[in-house]
Formats: C-alpha cells, sequence, structure tokens
C-alpha cells in the first residue's frame, strides 16, 4: 500500500516538472545515490584500518616497552662506569619515559593469561626502577658494595624482564594473528558485500534513469507517429492529449488543438471548393489567358523605374493588408534590384556592398526559412574603402549554391573584413562542401567552363570577380581561394589595396 501510494505521489511530481528539471533530478538523484554507497564503503573501510592497526598495537608497545628498559639500563651501565654528570641525566630522563611506558599499558586485555603477565610484568619494572634508583644512590655515596650488589641485581632483574616481555609479545603476536584472520575474512565478505551492493545500486540507477527516459520519451514518440500520420493525410489520428504541466504536455494539448484546427479548415475549405468548383473551372482558363496577356504587357513594358514601382506597390499592399513579413520581404527584394541596377561608375564603398549583403540575406532567410546563418566580423574603420560593386555579394550567393545548399545540417556562411599588411582582406568562408583543388587551379587561372546542365554558374560567378579585380587594381595578386578552409567547406580571400587601384 505504502509502495503504491509513493509510486502515485512520485508521478505526480515528476509530471509537474519541466522536463529541464526532470532531467536534472533524474542526474542529482544519481549522484547522491553514488557518493552515499562511495561514503559508505570508505566508512567501513576505514574501521577495518583502524580494526588492523589496534590488532598489533600490543606488539609494538612491547617491542617499545623492551627498548626503553635497555636504554635505561645502558645509561645506568655507564654512570656506573664512568659516573659521568651526562650518564646520570640520561638516565633520568629515560626512567621517566619508562614509567610514563608504563602507565600507558594496555591493562583491558580480555586474555586472563596476558593480563596476569602484564600485572606481574608491571611489578617487576617497579621493583627494576627501585633497584636502578638504589645502583645510582649508592654510586653517588661511594658504597661500593651496595651499588654493586644493587646494579647486579638490577641487571638480572632486567634480564628476566625482556625475556617476559618476549613470552607476552608472543602470546600477543598468536593472539593479534588470530584477530587479523578474522579480519581478513571480515574484509573478503565486505568486497563481496561492496560489489554485490554496487552491483544493485547501478541496477536501480540504471533502472531511474530509464524510467525518467521513458517518461520523456515515450510521449514524444508517440507525438512523432502521429505527426507521420498527418503529414501522410491521416487526419483522423487519435492523439492522447496529456496532463502533464511540463513542455511535453503543452505541446501535446498544442498538437491536438492544432489539428482540430486543421480539421476545421479543412472542412470550411472543402465546402467551399465545392459551392465553387463549377465556377472555378471556367474561371482558371480566363484567368490562364489574362496572365498571359498580362506577362507579355510586362515584358514589354519592364524597365527599372517600373519594376521599382510595381514592388514598392506590393510593397504598400503587404502594409496595408498587415502582412509586414511579406512587405519586409518585397521591400528588401526591391533595395537588392535598385542597388543592381543603380547607374554610377561602378565603384562603391564597403558598407554599401556590405547593405546589399544584408538584403540578400533577408531574401535568403525567407526562402530557407532562417536555415543559413550569416557570421560577420567586421573592422568598422574600414567601412568606407571603395572597392569594385558587386563583388561580396556574388561570393556569398556562390556559398549558398555550391557550398550549403544541399548539405545536411544548418549551413554557416563566415565573412571577416581586416586589415593585413597594407591591404584589406575580404574573407568569405562557409561549412559547406567545399571546392576540389582542380577547379580551384582553373577558376584561378581562368580556364574554368560551367558544366552542362549546371544554373547555379559557380565558378563563372567567381571568374567575373577575379577579372575585374585584376583589371581594377591592375594586380594579378589580388584573390586567393584557400586550399583547405578552418570550417570545412570553402574560403576565398580578396585582398583590396589600401591605396585605392594602380594607374
Amino acid at each position: 500500500m505504502a509502495k503504491s501510494i509513493f509510486k502515485s505521489k512520485f508521478k505526480k511530481l515528476t509530471k509537474q516538472l519541466s522536463v529541464n528539471k526532470q532531467l536534472s533530478f533524474a542526474f542529482a538523484l544519481t549522484i547522491a545515490i553514488i557518493i552515499m554507497v562511495n561514503l559508505l564503503v570508505f566508512a567501513i573501510i576505514d574501521r577495518e584500518l583502524e580494526d588492523h592497526d589496534e590488532a598489533y598495537a600490543s606488539n609494538k608497545y612491547n617491542s617499545k616497552l623492551s627498548e626503553e628498559i635497555k636504554t635505561v639500563h645502558d645509561n645506568l651501565t655507564e654512570y656506573v662506569l664512568t659516573k659521568s654528570t651526562g650518564a646520570m641525566e640520561n638516565y633520568y630522563k629515560d626512567i621517566e619515559k619508562l614509567k610514563d611506558l608504563v602507565h600507558e599499558m594496555n591493562l583491558s586485555d580480555n586474555d586472563e593469561m596476558i593480563l596476569g603477565m602484564q600485572h606481574d610484568l608491571v611489578s617487576m619494572i617497579d621493583e627494576y626502577i627501585s633497584l636502578t634508583e638504589k645502583t645510582v644512590q649508592s654510586k653517588r655515596g661511594r658504597n661500593v658494595l651496595k651499588y654493586k650488589e644493587s646494579y647486579e641485581s638490577a641487571s638480572k632483574m632486567e634480564e628476566y624482564i625482556l625475556d617476559y616481555i618476549y613470552s607476552i609479545n608472543v602470546l600477543q603476536f598468536q593472539q593479534n594473528n588470530d584477530r587479523y584472520d578474522v579480519m581478513k575474512k571480515s574484509m573478503h565478505y565486505l568486497e563481496i558485500s561492496s560489489i554485490i551492493f554496487i552491483i544493485l545500486i547501478t541496477g536501480c540507477t540504471f533502472l531511474l534513469l530509464q524510467y525518467f527516459s521513458l517518461h520523456i520519451t515515450v510521449p514524444i514518440e508517440k507525438l512523432a507517429d502521429n505527426a507521420i500520420a498527418i503529414s501522410e493525410g491521416n487526419f483522423d489520428t487519435e492523439i492522447a492529449v496529456s496532463d502533464r504541466k511540463d513542455e511535453i504536455g503543452v505541446l501535446s494539448r498544442t498538437f491536438s488543438e492544432m489539428l482540430v484546427s486543421i480539421k476545421d479548415y479543412m472542412a470550411r475549405e472543402k465546402k467551399n471548393l465545392e459551392e465553387q468548383r463549377d465556377i472555378r473551372e471556367r474561371e482558371l482558363k480566363m484567368e490562364a489567358k489574362a496572365k498571359d496577356a498580362e506577362l507579355k504587357y510586362f515584358l514589354s513594358q519592364t524597365d527599372p523605374h517600373f519594376l521599382f514601382n510595381t514592388l514598392n506597390a506590393g510593397m504598400q499592399l503587404a502594409m496595408l493588408e498587415g502582412a509586414s513579413k511579406t512587405s519586409s520581404y518585397i521591400g528588401n527584394v526591391a533595395k537588392f534590384f535598385r542597388y543592381n541596377l543603380k547607374k554610377d561608375n561602378g565603384v562603391t564603398n564597403i558598407e554599401d556592398e556590405l547593405k546589399l549583403v544584408d538584403y540578400y540575406m533577408a531574401i535568403l532567410d525567407v526562402r530557407f526559412g532562417g536555415e543559413i546563418k550569416l557570421v560577420k566580423d567586421i573592422d568598422e574603420s574600414l567601412l568606407y574603402t571603395e572597392v569594385p560593386k558587386m563583388i561580396i555579394q556574388p561570393l556569398i550567393e556562390n556559398s549558398v549554391n555550391h557550398g550549403i545548399r544541399n548539405m545536411e545540417g544548418k549551413g554557416v556562411i563566415y565573412l571577416s573584413i581586416y586589415k593585413e599588411a597594407d591591404k584589406v582582406i575580404i574573407s568569405v568562408s562557409d561549412n559547406g562542401e567545399g571546392m576540389s583543388s582542380e577547379i580551384r587551379e582553373k577558376i584561378l587561372d581562368g580556364t574554368y567552363k560551367k558544366p552542362e546542365g549546371d544554373n547555379n554558374g559557380n565558378g563563372v560567378g567567381l571568374i567575373n570577380i577575379i577579372s575585374r579585380l585584376r583589371l581594377f587594381y591592375n594586380s594579378d595578386d589580388v584573390v586567393d581561394i584557400a586550399e583547405k578552409c578552418e570550417y570545412g567547406g570553402f574560403e576565398m580571400n580578396l585582398k583590396i589595396p589600401e591605396k585605392g587601384p594602380r594607374e
């Protein structure tokens, strides 16, 4: 019961979160589980290591105690033989260390035999310390018989204590080995448990991620199937409207409303078509004749002013009807043709050339639905540099027609204008299909010919630009087509002399 309630609340919670928050929640929960598991394993390992250190602490202590007793006895012997002040000072320092070390002895061992031996050891060490002190006092008092007797007793006691410590150490070592074997088995079980635990956690994490993945992708796949069915003409498909509060829920409801709107629109259109079918058939014949005559008249009367006035009239009509995008599109077409047909001496500046590029890109944006992007990097101090007319826009058009039009994914054109030495560099590159070295060489030497059936004008337009630039500047070093493009496609660089055309 509790499990079903938790599952219901969990589903309700995930439905109210956005897709981004759902993914973030799944990621955070996964990381939290992994961190908790690692902390638990580390804590258990640290505990086992502490037990391991404690297992042999008694043996380390016994070794340290033996060394300290030997040091005390060496200082005592040196003092007895030399009666030096340094030896006596060392003796007193080490005797204090020995007392402190005895106080640190662990007398809570569970083994009664070892515990009894430790108590005996403490008593023997106390007696040994007493004998060494008597030896020192007798030596200082020059009582030869007494300090010799005390020293011999202390020496025998020292040997006995060391042997006794050794016996205790052997017993404790055996006991510690038993503890170590137990710990070793425990570590082995810990390894197995950790592996099992990690497998379980990995499985749970995978199921959690799978749940969130299916929770997001299954509704999207259903909507995709519905979209495919509608695109194939099946407008009777059923769309399951979700009660989710996230983007998927909004998408399913909007998609359903859109389908209803399409059905209503199609029903109205069908009714109108049925009512006007007979009339429309006659009108189409008359309209075709009228358009044919109209076209002939337009072709016979067309001049630049007539073309601009017609485009402007269309733009104004679109504005009156509220078709702002259509108005903007017609306006850009008018500006584009006005620039091309403008009567001048064939010389302009970079700023005007960039305006033409903007008009052209606005037209392309409508044609290709924003699938082609232009990235500009312009040194604005070079905008008023004089250049021949129509040298930048054809490069952009070439990249569109022969670089990125037929590629998969989003096409990007890069336009850079910068100064290098005494020349202004106009660089146009793209991420499209690129150009073979053979065509590159033919374009540069002017021998390229357009293939049959190619209506886009690839190399011919480029040859036109190259020829005009070489004539304008009276130099062959004004154009370069890169063998390799940074962005993987085509790259052409115009090298404009900063001082203008050469005489």
